[in-house]
């Protein structure tokens, strides 16, 4: 009889610990996922770090901390996650009573982009290893992937294109007020040029050099709308890299830029635009906006040339030059480029097409075109 009261109370307590366990196990218990604070750049690394403090007497034997990853953000120890389009990445701790432990994952930045984690699932096993109880962590972490810089020396016709347009564009702008110097008379200069007092002194006719009141200013429209049923990820992805190259050597040389593209961010579902701004916080913008550009966005972006229409009166009277990223060629978009540029608009138009495929230039006046080949993702 004494044994099988031993035995029941031995079940009862078991039954009471087993149930307080299970009421108690998440109390005073902080999960924390949390990204680096500093954004990371396409191709390369990035840090996550998980943190898990214990501040109560009772142990966690078997603590499972579970969370969603973008498959963009590869992590060096894959063998935890499991992958789909997704991946969730799978962690267990053994935590002893008032304990804190920090565990770091490198994350590869396989692609550009802005990733969050917003929620760690929680799994604990009751005392006898059985069953099992769950809970769900809200979290509220975010990484930008600013995209990829193109190395310089690729980069170097179209700048050097882009800078002799920008150049000659300052040469025909003067400001009368503002002498830089004198030289030589030549036939082409109006008579109102030439210095009559120097050119008494030199015995040969002297002309004014006027200083240019022309302030460089560039307006970027990248174009993401395919131009076929099929997407063409590739070519987007390095249009998006070309503007952010080119946008951020103009920048760090003090050139102020705007940027406009039919591409939807993925945060406000709204198309990206950012107005014409310089230095470092402009930059920092461009780069935020390119990172959260969608490429797979439900809807069909509108024509690239409705926004540079939209944008038409503003460039010609900002003397703005144009820098027009687009795989397009469509004879709506190549008419109205080519009337801006008749009426007095610069442009350098880049044509981004798969390898091999690149069409003929477009020969058109006052838009300098520059193809640009784009390799197939392996």
């Amino acid at each position: 009889m004494k044994l099988l009261i031993i035995f029941l109370g031995a079940l009862a307590v078991l039954f009471l610990a087993e149930k307080g366990y299970r009421n108690f196990w998440y109390r005073a218990l902080t999960v924390k996922v949390q990204f680096q604070p500093m954004p990371a750049r396409e191709g390369g690394t990035a840090c996550l770090v998980e943190t898990i403090e214990n501040r109560k007497p009772l142990p966690l034997p078997v603590l499972m901390v579970e969370f969603l990853l973008d498959n963009s953000l590869g992590m060096e120890q894959e063998e935890n996650a499991s992958k789909s389009d997704k991946q969730y990445k799978r962690d267990v701790f053994s935590v002893s009573f008032y304990q804190k432990i920090s565990r770091t994952i490198t994350l590869d930045c396989r692609r550009r982009g802005y990733f969050r984690v917003d929620q760690a699932n929680l799994t604990v096993h009751g005392i006898r290893m059985e069953g099992k109880d769950y809970r769900d962590i809200p979290q509220d972490t975010y990484l930008y992937v600013y995209p990829r810089t193109i190395p310089s020396d690729r980069l170097s016709l179209p700048m050097e294109r882009l800078n002799g347009i920008l150049e000659g564009k300052k040469g025909m702008v003067e400001d009368p007020f503002a002498f830089a110097g004198i030289r030589g008379y030549d036939a082409t200069d109006p008579m109102n040029r030439i210095n009559w007092k120097a050119s008494a002194r030199s015995g040969e006719l002297m002309v004014n050099i006027r200083n240019s009141t022309y302030s460089p200013k560039v307006t970027c429209f990248l174009d993401v709308e395919d131009v076929t049923m099929w997407k063409h990820r590739e070519i987007h992805e390095e249009g998006i890299r070309l503007a952010a190259s080119m946008l951020e050597i103009l920048l760090k040389k003090g050139i102020p830029a705007a940027f406009y593209s039919n591409g939807e961010d993925c945060v406000g579902k709204t198309v990206i635009q950012i107005p014409e701004g310089s230095g470092r916080g402009q930059l920092e913008k461009l780069n935020r906006s390119l990172s959260r550009l969608n490429l797979e966005a439900k809807e069909r972006p509108r024509p690239i040339r409705e926004y540079l229409k939209a944008k038409e009166s503003k460039v010609k009277t900002g003397g703005q030059v144009i820098l027009l990223i687009t795989e397009s060629r469509d004879p709506e978009l190549v008419e109205l480029v080519g009337r801006m540029a008749k009426e007095g608009v610069p442009f350098l138009w880049v044509g981004t097409f798969y390898r091999h495929e690149a069409p003929a230039e477009l020969h058109m006046r006052n838009v300098s075109y520059q193809t640009w080949e784009v390799d197939y993702e392996r």
